[in-house]
């Protein structure tokens, strides 16, 4: 039986980023096409195996892999996050 092989898209994101991403505040498609974002990378994972790795600006993403305009998460952050959140986000004290 050949086991089917998986494209993954892998990029940078910010904490505070990604919790409005997972608040419903900000589309995925903002983390992917983020300025912070010089290159996302593509990796095809077959047989568990890592192959095709290729870099590319996300201006230059075929939209195909553009994610929608409101591509918005809408399940809220699950509470394993919030205490990631407030450790990462929250001012330090000196």
């Amino acid at each position: 039986m050949m086991m089917p092989a998986y494209r993954w898209l892998m990029f940078r994101v910010e904490p505070i980023d990604l919790e409005a991403y997972l608040d419903g505040k900000v589309p995925f498609r903002n983390l992917v096409m983020s300025p912070k974002n010089d290159f996302v990378f593509f990796t095809d994972m077959n047989k568990g195996e890592y192959t095709n790795n290729i870099m590319v600006k996300p201006a230059n993403l075929i939209p195909d892999y553009i994610p929608e305009e409101e591509s918005f998460y809408k399940s809220g952050i699950d509470e394993k996050y919030t205490e990631f959140f407030k450790q990462t986000l929250s001012p330090v004290s000196v």
